[in-house]
């Protein structure tokens, strides 16, 4: 596995809703850090710890092959008024 360095958060983010979508293992691993302390909590799942756990939590996800398709909307902060800034929305999830 390689792990990749994205040059934003938003490309990082961007990688990890793809791969998801695909179903892709190799993508998805390669978002991750490559140290034993990496740390995967599921929505509903539990505390997977290390390189191998998330692995294997992601194969189990994937295993059935693409299921899900993502929507994500950004929203920039306006300069003059960052208090009144709108919170980023969390990914739409279509079925």
């Amino acid at each position: 596995m390689i792990a990749k360095n994205y040059a934003t958060p938003q490309d990082t983010e961007q990688a990890f809703y793809r791969a998801f979508e695909l179903a892709d293992l190799v993508e998805m691993m390669a978002i991750w850090a490559e140290e034993e302390e990496i740390v995967c909590v599921h929505p509903n799942g539990g505390r997977h710890c290390g390189l191998v756990e998330v692995r294997e939590s992601w194969r189990q996800i994937f295993s059935q092959g693409p299921r899900l398709r993502f929507r994500l909307a950004v929203h920039h902060a306006s300069p003059l008024a960052p208090e009144a800034a709108p919170q980023e929305a969390p990914p739409s999830v279509l079925h």
